[in-house]
């Protein structure tokens, strides 16, 4: 996964990573998958209004699988700092669901962020 995340953020053109995150959101996810997410995220991907509400929804989905990772919750933290311009009340009223399965120590700084983001 590791080498995955570099040759994906190193090597490849803004346009890819795109296509790279679109097809990972439908790939059965892991800790592994999560580091390449969190890669392509910090990577400051473009991602459409569209995109950010199916990641979001994808989340969702897999937050109670990953209550305790500290990976998922490290990448939920720097979804809600990096793309707060992409919440829109519907994605918010979605990401207050997945924080809600969180049990990480990150929770209340969770929560601190999602609150942060103006509707």
């Amino acid at each position: 996964a590791e080498l995955l995340c570099r040759l994906v953020v190193d090597c490849l053109e803004p346009h890819h990573r795109l296509l790279v995150f679109r097809t990972i959101l439908g790939v059965s996810w892991d800790e592994g998958v999560l580091s390449v997410i969190h890669a392509l995220l910090d990577s400051k991907l473009d991602l459409s209004v569209g995109d950010f509400s199916l990641f979001a929804e994808e989340l969702c989905k897999q937050s109670l699988h990953y209550s305790k990772s500290m990976k998922f919750a490290k990448m939920l933290l720097s979804v809600l700092t990096k793309y707060q311009s992409h919440v829109n009340p519907s994605c918010h009223h979605t990401l207050s669901s997945c924080l809600s399965f969180n049990e990480t120590f990150l929770k209340k700084s969770l929560q601190a962020a999602l609150k942060r983001i103006p509707l």
